[in-house]
């Protein structure tokens, strides 16, 4: 019997050895390790790069729900249309009274009448050369300073003037109609 109590107590130490050594086992697997701080990297100095000239929005929320929106690829989208892209030969349909009925001898008139009360030379829009021929969006922009290339975006949307402005807003006429302009509108279609 002594023999049998020898092997009970000897299976029950092996058992709480073994159980410990697993228990030790486990717990240094679970052991979570504080990582060391990472020494802070400098901020890098950015390299300078040329302004990117941010691109103007056109507005007119209800035009542009079909017109600017890049799911409705079936819908003439505004941003692409080329007379949206360089109206420049177009703004004196606006900018200059009655352009339609005129001669371009007489555009021309008007348009050095109006730019010759702000200029006292030629050569603020012609440059070097009197026989160059100007284009509007060389100088015309959000900014006087920069060109816009005649994108009507660029020079409208700062000054609040949206698709109704050249457009009008008679949905029939614009769509079922396919007259892009109002008839009181000088824009030969």
């Amino acid at each position: 019997m002594k023999q049998k109590s020898y092997l009970i107590i000897a299976f029950i130490l092996t058992s709480v050895l073994v159980l410990s050594l697993c228990t030790q086992k486990e717990s240094e697997e679970h052991k979570f390790e504080v990582p060391t701080p990472l020494k802070e990297k400098p901020t890098p100095t950015p390299t300078p790069v040329e302004q990117v000239v941010k691109k103007e929005e056109p507005i007119d929320g209800d035009c542009l729900n079909c017109h600017y929106n890049k799911d409705r690829t079936y819908v003439p989208q505004a941003d692409v249309i080329a007379g949206h892209l360089d109206a420049s030969d177009d703004c004196i349909y606006c900018h200059v009274e009655d352009a339609s009925e005129k001669s371009n001898e007489q555009i021309v008139t008007d348009i050095h009448t109006l730019h010759g009360e702000i200029y006292n030379d030629c050569f603020t829009c012609h440059q070097t050369d009197i026989s160059i021929k100007p284009h509007c969006g060389q100088c015309h922009a959000e900014d006087p300073l920069k060109s816009s290339n005649g994108d009507v975006f660029v020079i409208h949307t700062p000054r609040n003037v949206g698709c109704t402005g050249c457009h009008g807003d008679d949905f029939l006429r614009i769509h079922q109609h396919s007259k892009a302009f109002p008839e009181d509108f000088s824009f030969p279609e």
